[in-house]
């Protein structure tokens, strides 16, 4: 008996993206399996174009991300959720999507194993010991590890946390303060947009600290004037560090770049007197109506006669 769910390749070639979506509910309308559970599509798998997985890095903030490999933050449905994967096999970068049980932390390194297994044939007549000699030749890479946690959601599957966090100094500037909505912003793993909301959060950490850090809430550029809740994208856990947007935990090393500041909405106001302001035409009024007063004044004085001497 495996210890590991199978892994199934779901189709043949490369997806495109609309088969891409229809992959991921095409067990919708078969009758008598539970959906709620997403047992239906984990282990399932299949080659997609670069652009579909750049395009779901961008969809979503993710889960987790490491080299060449991402989870979406939405799952499928229980513990299962997408994972993206970028392989070097034989030479030449390829780009895979499949549905991984996060209930086993390890799914989604034992699925990437598989996927290689299966593309280099090391699934059909190699020994176990020979199909992980192909996948260290493939990948060169070292032995998996058990991986540590870098977020509040990957502590709760239960990743060791080595309780090392990130925390904003009393009275330091935070994320709230770095950026705003209307600036630009962009991640170190190469997503981004305009950002229209920032929300603080808090966590109670097993260290007894009630530890604060913010959600950035950002939309495509393109968006920014009319924007749909299926555009809005979440940038989680952030804690402000000096003038650096950082991550709360210290084992996860993303950085939240501000590329540009929002413009005002309102010009300004100057603080010189506009030279046809109605203040300036009061003056002038008032100037022409003491100007005239003292000629009045003037002609008076001429026509007073002298007294008899």
């Amino acid at each position: 008996m495996t210890a590991h769910p199978p892994f199934r390749k779901v189709l043949d070639g490369v997806a495109t993206r609309e088969q891409m979506f229809q992959l991921f509910s095409r067990h919708k309308d078969t009758p008598g399996i539970d959906l709620l559970s997403g047992t239906p599509y984990s282990g399932e798998w299949f080659q997609i174009t670069a652009s579909e997985y750049h395009f779901m890095l961008d969809l979503l903030p993710p889960l987790f991300m490491r080299t060449g490999m991402f989870g979406m933050s939405e799952f499928k449905a229980g513990n299962v959720t997408s994972v993206f994967f970028a392989i070097r096999i034989r030479g030449r970068e390829r780009w895979f999507h499949g549905f991984c049980d996060l209930a086993d932390r390890q799914s989604p390194d034992k699925m990437r194993a598989a996927i290689i297994a299966h593309e280099t044939g090391a699934s059909d007549s190699m020994t176990r010991a020979e199909k992980l000699e192909a996948i260290w030749n493939m990948t060169r890479q070292g032995p998996a590890r058990t991986p540590m946690a870098y977020s509040t959601y990957t502590a709760s599957l239960g990743a060791p946390d080595r309780r090392q966090y990130r925390r904003t100094p009393p009275g330091a500037l935070t994320v709230a303060d770095l950026v705003r909505p209307g600036d630009t912003v962009a991640t170190s793993y190469s997503t981004g947009g305009v950002v229209i909301e920032v929300e603080e959060h808090f966590y109670a950490a097993p260290t007894g600290e009630t530890l604060s850090h913010f959600t950035i809430v950002y939309v495509p550029p393109d968006r920014t004037t009319r924007y749909r809740d299926s555009d809005r994208r979440w940038i989680n856990e952030c804690v402000a560090i000096g003038d650096r947007i950082l991550m709360l935990f210290e084992a996860n090393t993303d950085e939240v770049f501000v590329l540009s500041r929002a413009r005002p909405s309102q010009p300004p106001r100057s603080r010189t007197i506009p030279a046809d302001g109605p203040f300036q035409s009061r003056v002038r009024a008032l100037a022409a109506e003491g100007d005239r007063g003292s000629r009045e004044g003037q002609g008076d004085y001429r026509r007073t006669p002298r007294p008899a001497g």
